[in-house]
């Protein structure tokens, strides 16, 4: 299964994704230091919040320019479902 972090942007007037940047793995460390996660949700699979001060720091840390004077910053994970089946397939099939 492969699990992918983003900072996602969404415009404060239309509510949709107006700015997405990738989270690298190697980076995620760094992210958490900044936007914690919560206890039960250690990877982020519910979208948190991010205040502009936060968005600025992850800047930063990750080299890209924010906007948040446009936009409602989240920290949001998702996963690649098909790698997970396709991993799952293949185990299936040597057993």
């Amino acid at each position: 299964m492969t699990v992918t972090w983003t900072l996602r942007g969404y415009d404060r007037r239309t509510e949709f994704v107006g700015d997405e940047i990738s989270i690298p793995k190697a980076r995620l460390r760094i992210v958490r230091g900044i936007v914690p996660p919560r206890e039960d949700d250690p990877t982020y699979v519910d979208p948190v919040g991010v205040s502009a001060d936060q968005a600025v720091r992850l800047a930063v840390a990750l080299g890209v320019v924010v906007k948040p004077e446009c936009f409602d910053y989240f920290v949001e994970s998702e996963v690649d479902t098909a790698t997970f089946v396709a991993a799952r397939e293949a185990r299936l099939a040597r057993a």
